[in-house]
């Protein structure tokens, strides 16, 4: 599969050791990257026809087209020790809201 870049740097500079070592020093970092690059990542996956991705550094490095494949930790963490970068998973299925009373229809 090919890789598509991320637009800019952010923490997607963060090691995966780095993060091992000090996770503190980067919280607000990893916590700002979907707001960061949501745009970004939203468009490219539904690109590629993805459900889900994991960005590694500045790339898409795995994605899947079914939601029943999302990865867990231990998958996730794969990817940030083969890429030797901070591995972030997310599902790029929209939100669908239950309907409520105001939105059923009244006989």
């Amino acid at each position: 599969m090919s890789t598509t870049m991320l637009r800019y740097r952010g923490p997607e500079v963060i090691t995966y050791a780095e993060n091992e070592r000090e996770p503190e020093r980067f919280r607000l970092l990893l916590d700002t990257h979907w707001m960061r690059n949501e745009e970004w990542i939203q468009a490219e996956g539904e690109k590629l026809g993805f459900a889900w991705v994991i960005v590694c550094g500045m790339e898409i490095v795995a994605g899947g087209t079914d939601m029943k494949d999302f990865p867990d930790d231990d998958t996730k963490e794969s990817f940030g020790r083969a890429t030797g970068l901070v591995p972030f998973a997310y599902s790029l299925m929209p939100v669908v809201s239950e309907p409520t009373l105001g939105n059923l229809p009244t006989r």
